[in-house]
């Protein structure tokens, strides 16, 4: 990805082995920004509160005890993140699941079985054409 800025990117991802296989996968593409891995919403929240604020957030959507449209829904009621684009992804979503996050304000949602390829040419085409930072 050839971008003259440092981008930062939020994973929200519970299974060791699709971070393996995300962070392998955009390092293919040439990613050579910050990716911040964290397994739960609770740890997502902490991250943001704690972190300067992704460039992009990428969230499974079918996390243990939660699921990524409830970070979705709290990321959307915050006024300092709403700007970020969140791409949800999952290996089973549903057609009204789809529909709900992109109505809940997801930038784009991705199923897993279409493949990592699809979600980072998501990844690298929203960051390519982010604006720098004023």
């Amino acid at each position: 990805m050839s971008n003259q800025l440092v981008r930062a990117v939020l994973l929200i991802e519970d299974s060791e082995q699709d971070v393996f296989l995300f962070k392998r996968a955009l390092s293919k593409a040439g990613f050579e920004g910050k990716l911040h891995v964290v397994d739960s919403v609770v740890a997502a929240l902490d991250h943001l509160r704690v972190h300067d604020t992704p460039d992009l957030i990428v969230s499974d959507n079918a996390l243990k005890g939660s699921c990524g449209l409830d970070v979705l829904k709290i990321i959307r009621a915050e006024p300092g993140w709403q700007q970020v684009p969140v791409v949800i992804y999952s290996s089973a979503i549903s057609p009204a699941d789809a529909t709900r996050a992109i109505d809940s304000g997801a930038t784009a949602c991705i199923e897993k079985a279409v493949g990592l390829s699809d979600l980072v040419a998501q990844v690298r085409q929203l960051l390519e054409h982010m604006r720098p930072p004023s």
